[in-house]
């Protein structure tokens, strides 16, 4: 007992009374305990020196209801520096701007309350002219933004908005996600009726009716999120039969079923999807409340980095796998890059997944050669 509280003490006495997190009670010692801000990535200068973000790391980037956010559905980081979310619960609907490194509102970037254009918003990205673009779900539309960054909208005197894709043109029906071509043109998930539909680079028809229709297999049903994978060809996230597809950009036709329901169900009403930095798809298992990672190869489910949670669409930014939380309203982000280890880091201590780490004290049995303290 004697020679524990002694290790106990001598620790003590090399930590301020500012920093010291852990107290004697009895017998007993609470240890330290990790700051909340450390290895999220966020560089807190008020307690963190460095902030290289510790992998596996989850974290709320925009807290739970924050200037008013409700049931937030998409997002993306814009080319501003800032991140874009739309969200249409409560009646409100709106695209938010965050900053996109440390989650802090910046503003209402398009607020439609009751409004005939911007209808139960969802899918939102930045265009080839770098405008701001929005899949408008319930008004069956993709209506274009005008953004500081892009090419003006509309006519001189000032309207910051247009129908890009006209309500219903060529059967389009509860739009959730899009995505844009190479060639500018835009591919857009026609949810309603089960359908991709391809427009032109100027959002008009082109005149070949539905780029991929339900097939005799009933694929895709309820398309969700379409992204293009890096072997160039189209990924459909199909909710309804738990799978992701995958189709030719120039055809349409079916190539494979790059993902199906596992014998655990999984994936679940799969929704938002993104290739990693690590060339694996992240997906969202919405009814499995889990984001599923498969290996960008093959197809197979390497492991479930993220449970829990009621995530809707997903977005990598800056080694950061983040995704919106429709029912607590708030934005989460999962560090996939941290450039940390356990090996001594002589510049910073940066590691933050043991609790002796950040705590000021050099721990030179395990490994340490300094700890600047970012607790």
């Amino acid at each position: 007992m004697k020679d524990k509280v002694s290790q106990i003490l001598k620790r003590l006495k090399s930590v301020t009374m500012v920093s010291l997190m852990g107290v004697l009670i009895g017998i007993g010692y609470i240890p330290y305990i990790k700051a909340a801000g450390c290895g999220d990535k966020i560089l807190e200068p008020e307690t963190e020196q460095c902030d290289l973000g510790t992998t596996q790391y989850l974290f709320d980037l925009v807290s739970s209801g924050a200037a008013g956010i409700n049931s937030p559905i998409d997002l993306t980081f814009g080319p501003d520096g800032y991140l874009y979310v739309t969200a249409n619960g409560g009646g409100l609907d709106r695209v938010y701007r965050f900053d996109a490194a440390n989650g802090v509102y910046f503003d209402v970037f398009v607020d439609d309350v009751g409004g005939p254009g911007l209808d139960n918003p969802n899918g939102i990205s930045f265009g080839p002219d770098g405008n701001v673009y929005v899949s408008a779900f319930s008004s069956n539309s993709v209506i274009a933004y005008q953004h500081p960054l892009g090419d003006p909208l509309g006519d001189p005197l000032g309207m910051d908005s247009v129908d890009f894709i006209a309500p219903g043109l060529d059967g389009l029906n509860s739009p959730t996600a899009h995505v844009f071509a190479p060639d500018d043109s835009l591919y857009v998930a026609s949810f309603g009726t089960d359908q991709i539909l391809h427009y032109d680079a100027n959002g008009d028809s082109l005149g070949m009716g539905p780029f991929v229709d339900t097939d005799l297999d009933g694929r895709p049903d309820a398309p969700s999120e379409i992204i293009f994978g890096p072997d160039g060809n189209l990924y459909v996230s199909s909710a309804a039969s738990d799978e992701v597809l995958v189709y030719d950009p120039d055809t349409g036709d079916l190539l494979e079923v790059f993902v199906g329901p596992d014998a655990e169900g999984r994936p679940d009403y799969p929704s938002g999807m993104a290739f990693g930095p690590d060339g694996d798809l992240y997906l969202i298992s919405r009814l499995s409340s889990e984001i599923l990672r498969y290996d960008g190869m093959t197809g197979e489910l390497k492991d479930i980095p993220v449970s829990g949670v009621s995530a809707r669409y997903l977005a990598i930014n800056d080694g950061r796998l983040c995704f919106t939380d429709s029912v607590s309203s708030r934005v989460l982000c999962y560090i996939l890059e941290g450039l940390n280890s356990n090996e001594p880091n002589a510049t910073c201590r940066s590691d933050c997944t043991e609790q002796r780490c950040g705590d000021g004290i050099i721990d030179t049995d395990f490994g340490e050669v300094c700890d600047n303290g970012n607790l």
